[in-house]
């Protein structure tokens, strides 16, 4: 009898241990969602802030043209590496540069686009190769702007999508944002970032979106050397068709449902003679053969927009002016005709 009140007693005690500890999970976690969400459009993150000028600006120059346009989107390899400038004078079509900046990754990316996309558009996606094997999963970057700059992307989100973004920020990061909220709007405008150094992170953009002091002259010795130091990227580790293929799939999908048209290319980077190789030429095929499936247009050859390194800027998706003005010249040549043919239909 006393050993069978003994159990019953520990089995008792066991239930109660265990809904004290599911209580306090349960209240800890409320107040660290609580904590995330009052801190919403606050954040002490430079590189946010460039990010957020970069779509601000961008979206700026999308509402300036109502008539039909064609957009440029991907990663800063098009800021870098289009002039739309030229686009626009050589084959009398709107264009706008929506290269941004690949750190957000390609939902993101892709996400913003349709909202700048309208009936009649021409999109054309020459996305970092890095695109199509993300693996959705959102890094600092991206949780640090959705929650300063974009809180619809994570009310869109999918629940475990979420879930990571909810608990990805570091609770030092939220202390200080709670510090930099409290101190105040003259001190938080006192701290804007200056455009002197958004254009020294970024660079200076045109009415048409492109990056242009890109130039050689503005090229330090240390850029000299790090891009003389950039190694191939790697292909064939890549795992291909992912959140990143899948994120792709249905921003064509969604674009053909608004009567967008869209037309692939290939990113601007630096030639290696590795790419040659069996494995890079089959991750090179695949994209080729997901557009093919999706029946969009590839304008060009991979090969045909890889360059030496004196063609390059700070990075190997970033050309310098010369650099811009040919990887252009090439694109005008084999876009104008896609162009033409979508006019006319």
């Amino acid at each position: 009898m006393n050993s069978y009140i003994l159990t019953s007693k520990q089995t008792w005690l066991s239930k109660k241990y265990i809904l004290i500890f599911v209580s306090v999970f349960m209240i800890c976690n409320l107040l660290f969602t609580l904590l995330v969400f009052f801190q919403n459009g606050i954040t002490t993150d430079k590189q946010t802030d460039i990010r957020h000028w970069v779509y601000s600006t961008k979206t700026e120059l999308v509402k300036s043209i109502s008539q039909e346009k064609l957009l440029v989107i991907s990663g800063s390899n098009s800021a870098f590496g289009i002039s739309c400038d030229m686009i626009a004078n050589n084959i009398k079509v709107p264009c706008i540069n929506g290269g941004t900046t690949a750190t957000l990754g390609i939902d993101y990316i892709l996400y913003n686009a349709r909202s700048w996309a309208k009936k009649g558009d021409v999109v054309l996606l020459p996305l970092e190769y890095v695109h199509y094997s993300h693996s959705g999963i959102p890094n600092q970057e991206l949780i640090r702007y959705t929650f300063a700059y974009d809180f619809n992307y994570f009310k869109q989100a999918n629940l475990m999508k979420k879930i990571r973004m909810l608990y990805g920020l570091p609770f030092g990061y939220l202390i200080d944002n709670y510090i930099f909220k409290f101190k105040g709007k003259e001190y938080q405008n006192s701290q804007k970032v200056e455009k002197d150094i958004i254009y020294k992170v970024y660079g200076q953009l045109n009415q048409y979106g492109d990056v242009t002091d890109n130039t050689k002259a503005n090229m330090t010795p240390k850029m000299l050397k790090k891009v003389e130091a950039l190694e191939p990227l790697k292909f064939k580790n890549q795992e291909f068709g992912n959140p990143g293929t899948e994120s792709i799939i249905r921003f064509i999908k969604w674009c053909k449902s608004k009567n967008v048209k869209v037309i692939a290319t290939w990113p601007n980077t630096i030639w290696f003679e590795t790419y040659n190789r069996k494995e890079e030429q089959e991750y090179l095929q695949k994209i080729d053969k997901l557009y093919d499936q999706l029946q969009v247009p590839v304008i060009g050859k991979p090969r045909d927009f890889m360059y030496d390194k004196s063609l390059f800027y700070d990075s190997a998706y970033h050309l310098n002016a010369r650099g811009v003005l040919q990887r252009t010249q090439q694109l005008i040549d084999i876009l104008e005709p896609y162009l033409k043919e979508i006019k006319s239909s």
